[in-house]
Order: structure tokens, then C-alpha cells, then sequence
């Protein structure tokens, strides 16, 4: 989790000093169907098409991330204990 939270903070203190124009070219419902072939991806560029990658406004993707993480590091965690009984 720590590194998770470092990753965090060095992503927002970076994310303050670009300009618009370069974090709008991160966007992956933007970026991907640049940069993927429909003929070799079709599920992806269908799934992107159909706007599964669109953001909800309503939820907190960043408590959402990492909820999720935090989820799979405790069933990690429980798969090792588990095995070592």
C-alpha cells in the first residue's frame, strides 16, 4: 500500500506540471482507437466504440482503484496464509 500511495502522490505532483494538450493524450478512450488495428483488436476497439472505457461521472475512480487493490492484496495475502496451514 505504500507504494501504491508514492505512486499516487508522484502522479498528482506530475500531473500539476503538464500541459493540457499532453494529459488530453493520455486519455485511453482517446488514445487506444488511434493506436490499435480493428482488424487485429476487435473485441478492444468494439468495447471502446461502445464506450466501455468512458468514465462515470459519479464515481470516485481513485477510492474505486484502490478499493480494488486493496482487495487483491488481502486475497493475495489470504491465498499465502491458506496455502501455509
Amino acid at each position: 500500500m505504500i507504494g501504491r500511495a508514492r505512486f499516487a502522490a508522484d502522479f498528482a505532483a506530475a500531473s500539476a506540471t503538464v500541459s493540457p494538450e499532453y494529459a488530453a493524450a493520455l486519455d485511453y478512450p482517446v488514445l487506444l482507437p488511434r493506436l490499435l488495428a480493428p482488424a487485429e483488436f476487435p473485441h478492444l476497439t468494439g468495447a471502446l466504440a461502445d464506450g466501455a472505457f468512458d468514465a462515470d461521472p459519479d464515481v470516485d475512480w481513485e477510492d474505486a482503484d484502490f478499493t480494488f487493490a486493496l482487495g487483491l492484496m488481502l486475497d493475495g495475502i489470504e491465498k499465502l496464509v491458506d496455502a501455509h496451514r
